[in-house]
């Protein structure tokens, strides 16, 4: 269980890392995309500017070449000299116009070249006609009017005709400036002139298109690469770059683009740049998968890392943890081997919620369970049903994981039911990081202690009554003592005392005394005295037995129980193995009270007719027995009784290391007494 949380533990931490790292990286990896993202778009926007421009500069390079040598044609005096000399003939001149032609056409490729007049009638024309339209005249008369070279896509109301033109007016006297009814027309086809200038450059952009056209009213005229003619080169366009006037829309081919549209200066002609969207965006697109791809082997990367730390962590925490387990296993089983055969004391391991894990012989003794029935339970099923639901058990888990123990002493159930008060002391076990993985109880059955010190409590009790019966008993005896000697010996030496005042005064009266009277005063002195000395043997008896000092125990016993025969006329037989029991003075006048005290209280309570005393002497122990037929004693209410009695024969027995038991025979109470004779 422990190794499966350490390495949840260690993995949850892992995890932890690598998610923070992982985001870190997506963090930056986005702001690293975003910024070189808007960086490459950029690039890209320059990328179409750039080649638009590029563009834009060569074909207005290309008119302005045409213009310019239009204008050199028109200042030339030449074509005027050979055109209005009148001495060549008509065909020389076409002869010669011909030529020209094809001189110059060698560098400035136009499709044809014609010469007309004011009213637009063709002259010259080379190498065939070209159809003359209205819009033609008009810029002829303009060209002849201005006496400038006039491109015909100059104007925003130029025809729809993907041929352009420029017309050049032919000045008859350039000194003079007089004016000619003669222009010079050079058509040219701008889809092939440009051809290669609009096909040029693109790169690896398959989907990249530059798209040249002119305005014609609402009319775009597309020139090159093909012929078309509508109102609109892209629909649902929006700007996208201000800046540099990039936008996006849908072409004619329904193909989402990103476009340019760039001015033709000198002209109407306009110059559509445009790459497919996702063309455009292919490089962003790359990028953005290299980014993704790099952030992804990072990751794995950065895991194959964590994993290896993991790993390399998890084999050294395992070696550390099997080394600390094998040690705690180690120590479980001396621990083990050390409690198992312990009797007295309840030992047993628990894990950490309760659970017991081991046992010995003592919890089999004081609480009743064998290993099979015990291991695997959760200890709470020693309390009784009130503490379970106090939850004691718990409490007495946390107080130890707190204080690091845990005493105290209460009532635990054992298996049959029955219920002993034990002293608990609870400690946590600790593994080699310092964490609780269980706990250690020593349970101890107080059940005979408390007995004991109840016993213990009882018998003080009884030995303060006893002794303050005894003082009781002394002072009644010191009463019976005055009370003999006032009444019987204080009466016979009154007596006395008279006889001999009357002895006296009849000795003084008379001269003569009566040797009756004499003797009859002495006679009554003498056996005042007799009396006196018979009472003081009584009374000496009574405190102490003359026949015992003189004759032994069981003479002294045969005595008393004749005596207690004729006052309490219940028979009274003593017999005895041997009548001279060695035994110390001490002993025997201990055995001669208990009894005394014995045959008192047969006398008092038992209501018998018969005693017997019976004596049995062994080299080491002397045994005797005190029977009666009476009713018998009743125990359980003796016990509750403060019976000085029972208890002044027991402690005198007690005194002398003996054994006394008294029994209720059924037939009567039997008192057996066990005391050794050498001590």
């Amino acid at each position: 269980m422990l190794k499966v949380k350490g390495i949840q533990k260690s993995i949850r931490l892992i995890l932890l890392i690598y998610i923070f790292i992982l985001i870190i990286s997506v963090i930056s990896s986005v702001f690293y995309y975003r910024l070189l993202a808007s960086q490459l778009i950029n690039e890209r926007y320059e990328y179409i500017y750039s080649l638009a421009e590029s563009k834009v500069s060569r074909i207005e390079q290309w008119v302005d070449e045409r213009i310019f040598d239009a204008e050199r044609i028109h200042s030339s005096s030449l074509l005027p000299l050979l055109i209005n000399n009148s001495g060549y003939s008509i065909e020389f001149k076409m002869s010669e116009l011909n030529k020209w032609f094809y001189s110059y056409n060698r560098f400035m490729y136009y499709d044809k070249m014609v010469i007309v007049n004011r009213d637009g009638k063709i002259l010259f024309s080379s190498p065939s006609e070209l159809s003359m339209t209205q819009f033609d005249k008009e810029l002829i008369n303009e060209s002849l009017y201005s006496d400038q070279v006039i491109f015909s896509d100059s104007k925003d109301s130029s025809i729809a005709d993907s041929l352009s033109k420029i017309y050049i007016p032919i000045v008859r006297d350039k000194f003079e400036k007089i004016e000619s009814n003669l222009a010079i027309i050079l058509s040219v086809n701008p889809k092939e002139a440009l051809k290669k200038i609009i096909n040029q450059d693109r790169g690896n952009a398959k989907s990249l298109e530059n798209i040249l056209m002119k305005t014609s009213g609402d009319t775009l005229v597309f020139i090159s690469p093909y012929t078309y003619y509508g109102s609109k080169a892209l629909l649902n366009v929006s700007t996208i770059n201000a800046e540099k006037r990039i936008v996006q829309g849908i072409d004619l081919n329904n193909n989402k683009v990103i476009a340019r549209f760039s001015k033709i200066k000198h002209t109407n002609w306009l110059l559509l740049t445009k790459i497919d969207k996702d063309e455009f965006y292919l490089p962003l697109e790359e990028f953005r998968k290299t980014i993704i791809l790099v952030t992804t082997v990072f990751d794995l990367f950065i895991a194959l890392i964590l994993i290896f730390i993991w790993r390399k962590s998890i084999i050294e925490n395992y070696k550390k943890m099997y080394e600390a387990e094998i040690e705690r296993l180690k120590s479980e089983s001396r621990f083990n081997s050390l409690v198992k055969g312990i009797k007295d004391y309840a030992i047993y391991i628990m894990d950490k919620d309760g659970y017991i894990k081991s046992w010995n012989i003592g919890m089999e003794k004081i609480k009743g369970y064998s290993g099979e029935e015990i291991i695997g339970q959760h200890f709470s099923i020693f309390y009784q049903p009130e503490d379970r639901e106090k939850n004691r058990s718990a409490r007495s888990l946390r107080l130890a994981s707190e204080n690091g123990h845990y005493e105290e002493e209460g009532i635990r159930i054992r298996k049959d039911g029955s219920r002993f008060w034990a002293d608990i002391y609870v400690t946590p076990l600790y593994d080699n990081q310092n964490k609780i993985y269980g706990f250690i109880k020593i349970t101890r059955d107080l059940s005979l202690k408390r007995e004991y010190e109840e016993r213990l409590r009882q018998s003080e009790a009884e030995l303060r009554g006893l002794a303050s019966q005894l003082q009781n008993v002394r002072e009644v005896e010191r009463e019976k003592i005055a009370r003999d000697v006032h009444d019987d010996l204080g009466q016979l030496l009154s007596g006395i005392n008279l006889n001999i005042l009357f002895l006296r005064d009849l000795i003084d009266k008379e001269d003569r005394v009566e040797k009756e009277d004499l003797h009859k005063y002495l006679l009554e002195i003498r056996n005042l005295v007799d009396q006196g000395i018979q009472s003081v043997r009584n009374i000496a008896e009574g405190l102490r037995s003359y026949v015992l000092d003189h004759l032994g125990l069981i003479q002294a016993i045969r005595e008393y129980s004749k005596d207690y025969q004729n006052i309490s006329k219940i028979r009274c037989d003593v017999i005895s193995s041997s009548d001279d029991i060695k035994i110390s003075a001490e002993k025997s006048i201990t055995i001669y009270r208990i009894v005394q005290e014995a045959l008192t209280n047969v006398m008092r309570h038992a209501k018998a007719t018969e005693i017997k005393i019976n004596f049995n002497c062994t080299s080491e122990t002397l045994f005797f027995t005190i029977v009666d037929n009476g009713i018998g004693i009743n125990l359980n209410e003796n016990r509750n009784k403060k019976t000085f009695g029972i208890l002044g024969m027991k402690e005198r027995v007690n005194f002398l290391n003996g054994n006394f038991e008294i029994i209720n025979s059924g037939n009567g109470t039997t008192i057996k007494v066990s005391i050794p004779i050498q001590l």
